[in-house]
């Protein structure tokens, strides 16, 4: 029994002295896991605040997630308080297009190009519309010496920049011309302000004004105009230099087929525009010029 016990041990022995065999499962192999789709970027637009950010964004939110959907992208609308900041946004890749104007384009436009501009009643190009009450006797910057004026976003070409502009050419400054000046958010906040009398005067972009004149006439008769600028390029949509080629075409077709639909056409209505086009060459020389003291001003 011993020896029998010992050669067991011996064979035991000798088995545990061989290499390892590999493991051999007896599971059916498992499926190799697809990866998910990767999801699609967002269409990131950005728009300046031409108007309030509530009435901002009424007006151009059914249009981004039009644009969107043309792209197969879901829709990022991208607000901010000034025009500087959705020009930075663009400059930098962070929205992919935005609606913007002509002023912030023309005093602050490095590495920003124009995709589209609007047509505005047969014409890509619109007015600073200046306005004070009906009943004061003020035809012209002059007649407002001493009373108070509001203007909007720095860059603004019709509530800032057209209107410091003219007092250039005047010989003084709205420091020293108005008694009092005010800046405040959007072209229409603007208008609220002077039908109230919280303001005796400012300039507004003609398009804001032509939706006021239509939506609310009675309210608009409180107002009269005293001077508008000469047609400038309208505001314009604009892009990275940067931006991905493919993209930019995609978003440049999309923009030019918008009045093609009815769907596109009532988005137009809302905004009051014709439709988009491809910016004329020459389209802001005029605007290029008339801001060209300003720009003087500004630099180091």
């Amino acid at each position: 029994m011993r020896l029998r016990s010992a050669a067991a041990l011996g064979v035991l022995t000798a088995c545990s002295a061989e290499p390892e065999l590999p493991f051999v499962s007896l599971e059916p192999p498992l499926q190799a896991a697809t990866p998910a789709p990767a999801s699609p970027q967002r269409l990131r637009v950005g728009i300046a605040p031409v108007l309030s950010a509530v009435s901002s964004f009424e007006h151009y939110n059914p249009l981004v997630d039009w644009l969107a959907q043309q792209l197969d992208r879901p829709a990022a609308y991208v607000q901010r308080g000034t025009y500087h900041e959705i020009n930075e946004l663009t400059r930098r890749g962070a929205v992919d297009m935005a609606f913007a104007c002509a002023g912030p384009w023309l005093l602050n436009g490095d590495g920003l190009e124009v995709l589209v501009v609007p047509e505005l009643g047969g014409s890509p190009t619109y007015n600073a519309v200046c306005l004070t009450q009906w009943d004061r006797d003020a035809y012209s910057f002059e007649d407002l010496q001493g009373a108070s004026f509001g203007f909007t976003d720095t860059l603004s070409f019709t509530g800032r920049a057209y209107p410091q502009a003219r007092l250039v050419q005047l010989g003084t400054t709205p420091e020293q011309h108005f008694g009092r000046t005010v800046q405040v958010e959007g072209h229409d906040v603007l208008i609220h302000l002077l039908v109230r009398g919280e303001l005796d005067g400012g300039c507004v972009n003609s398009v804001v004004f032509e939706h006021f004149s239509e939506e609310e006439p009675e309210l608009m008769k409180k107002l009269q105009v005293f001077e508008r600028s000469t047609p400038i390029g309208a505001p314009p949509v604009l892009v990275s230099q940067r931006l991905d080629p493919e993209l930019r075409a995609s978003l440049e077709a999309a923009l030019l087929s918008l009045d093609d639909s009815p769907e596109g056409t009532v988005m137009l209505e809302a905004l009051h525009v014709d439709r988009f086009v491809l910016p004329p060459q020459g389209l802001y020389d005029d605007a290029r010029s008339f801001l060209a003291p300003l720009i003087t001003e500004t630099d180091p």
